[in-house]
């Protein structure tokens, strides 16, 4: 019997006789385009045992006809079975695309081509937020349901209170109007997906999708490319729905990480393998890797060593793209929580849109600007008074129109060899792509041996961004360049 994903490729399709559609689109799905701009489709399907003829395609979109050319002539059945391949069809939508052979139709209504990407990782990808304030549904922003219908992405995206991998046909076409009704009637359940979507589509004006697959709670370990053959394994999981749409994808938002606070030396070395595999496996060595640096967690505690793990994870995240090419990393060190670990509705819509700008990077114009990234920590001269005669200038990339601050700049911190936190900061100011602190120290003492973070507590508080609202990159205590004799003295901010 046939999943019943592949059945619904052909829900809503009207049927002639026994030409039927057995797989290669569904109604409402959202086709990857290619560098060229326009999308294909590989369609597989079964005629009368005495059917022989041509397979005509015929594209619509609204009232409009496109007019028929030589090219509509796209495959060929032969006793019984038929192929046909798309090619080209143009970027937007939505279209209704009719296939014919003699004086059967099959009728697929709402293709879209444009972007495809994956949401994996655990529960902040998920989402945990209120939906009241969700972002507005579009219909050229769709979603790949955990039911395998293509729909008007709304929120929740992820919804799998039942999971069809476990169930059998009939229970899950059974209950696929409860679980309808049931996703209208949630309250809680957003993530960033919508968000992201809402931004790509308004900065391309191309059709996105989006492939839910991320898990509450769910560690690397799930997540395992050498344990596919698990019975929970996710990556099998995430790599069995992309295959179910039999399409590329324009990329992978990856959220996670809370999980690996027990083995965080691990980290870095695991999350290489998971993306070296997906890369591999879906045949796409320079798919994108979009992932969220982990934010405030309040889920152990410090006397555990939790805020060593927490910082270890974060900066692993943060140097990851300097060991994985096509790689970024956006901030969440600044947003709001909604409890102790999970972001509120404003921060999950704030990172959709900095994913989203990351993403938009990594595309053919990669005028676009990437995520935030610290460059240089160092000491520089300062206008002499009677206490302080230097101060540290931190230097970013990436950054978009200047620095700023939600009220007085804060977040960063002094750190001693030893661990400790020294409260000594008391100016901190935004000038351009640079941060300047000035620290009281007691005369003659130099800051040598002291390291500079952002984000080092667990209930840190931070606040600067650029115009764009990209937030600076949480990171862990630093070496501060010395200061060397020839120097420019610095500026006055």
């Amino acid at each position: 019997m046939r999943n019943h994903r592949e059945k619904s490729a052909v829900e809503g399709c009207r049927t002639g006789r026994s030409f039927r559609l057995e797989s290669g689109i569904m109604p409402g799905q959202v086709l990857q385009r290619t560098a060229c701009g326009g999308g294909s489709a590989h369609l597989r399907g079964t005629a009368p045992s005495h059917a022989d003829g041509i397979i005509f395609l015929e594209v619509r979109t609204g009232e409009t006809r496109r007019q028929q050319s030589p090219e509509s002539r796209i495959g060929r059945c032969y006793r019984g079975t038929w192929t046909a391949h798309i090619r080209n069809l143009p970027c937007g939508g939505p279209y209704v695309v009719i296939l014919r052979l003699e004086d059967s139709r099959i009728r697929i209504p709402d293709i879209f081509v444009g972007d495809v990407w994956v949401l994996a990782g655990q529960s902040n990808m998920a989402g945990e937020a209120l939906t009241a304030a969700a972002p507005r549904v579009r219909h050229a922003v769709r979603s790949y349901t955990s039911w395998g219908e293509w729909t008007t992405a709304r929120e929740p995206l992820h919804f799998p209170p039942l999971c069809p991998d476990s169930a059998s046909d009939a229970d899950v076409e059974k209950n696929i109007p409860d679980l309808r009704q049931a996703h209208r009637a949630a309250q809680k359940g957003m993530g960033p997906g919508l968000s992201f979507g809402r931004s790509m589509f308004g900065n391309t004006g191309v059709p996105q999708g989006l492939i839910p697959c991320a898990v509450g709670g769910s560690g690397l370990d799930l997540w395992d490319p050498d344990a596919q053959e698990a019975e929970n394994s996710l990556y099998a999981r995430m790599m069995r729905r992309i295959a179910e749409c039999r399409q590329p994808v324009a990329g992978i938002l990856w959220h996670q990480g809370c999980a690996e606070m027990r083995r965080p030396q691990e980290y870095t070395s695991r999350m290489k393998r998971l993306v070296a595999s997906v890369r591999s496996d879906l045949k796409q060595p320079h798919l994108p890797w979009l992932m969220a640096q982990l934010g405030k967690s309040h889920l152990f505690d410090e006397a555990e060593s939790g805020r060593d793990a927490l910082i270890s994870i974060r900066e692993q995240q943060r140097r990851l793209p300097e060991s994985v090419k096509h790689c970024s990393v956006v901030p969440t060190i600044d947003l709001g929580m909604q409890d102790f670990i999970h972001l509120d509705t404003n921060a999950q819509r704030a990172l959709g849109r900095r994913l989203a700008r990351a993403a938009l990077h990594h595309q053919s114009d990669r005028h676009q600007t990437d995520a935030i990234v610290l460059r240089r920590i160092r000491l520089i001269p300062w206008p002499a008074n009677w206490r302080q005669e230097t101060a540290v200038e931190i230097t970013f990339e990436n950054v978009r129109e200047g620095l700023c601050a939600d009220g007085v700049p804060a977040g960063f911190c002094i750190i001693t060899p030893e661990g400790r936190l020294l409260r000594r900061i008391y100016r901190t100011i935004c000038d351009g792509s640079r941060v300047l602190l000035l620290a009281y120290t007691y005369p003659n003492v130099t800051m040598r041996g002291l390291r500079i973070a952002y984000g080092y507590e667990m209930d840190a508080y931070c606040n600067i961004h650029d115009a764009d609202g990209m937030a600076l990159p949480a990171f862990a205590p630093q070496r501060i360049e010395p200061l060397t004799s020839g120097r420019c003295r610095g500026r006055r901010a």
